[in-house]
């Protein structure tokens, strides 16, 4: 039984991790020539909205 709850402790630090070294890659932007310098993942085009560079 405790090994099952130190799994899941261990899935839960990694995955909160995970999302925040995803959300690290905000950019700052006010056009969207300002976001090629940041690639999406899974061929998402960049695009500035709310001044930041996301991916959609």
């Amino acid at each position: 039984m405790t090994k099952i709850l130190k799994f899941f402790y261990a899935m839960i630090i990694l995955l909160s991790l995970f999302l925040a070294a995803i959300d690290a890659d905000v950019v700052n932007c006010t056009s969207v020539l300002q976001c090629f310098t940041t690639y999406c993942y899974l061929h998402g085009t960049m695009l500035c909205l709310n001044g930041q560079c996301l991916c959609v």
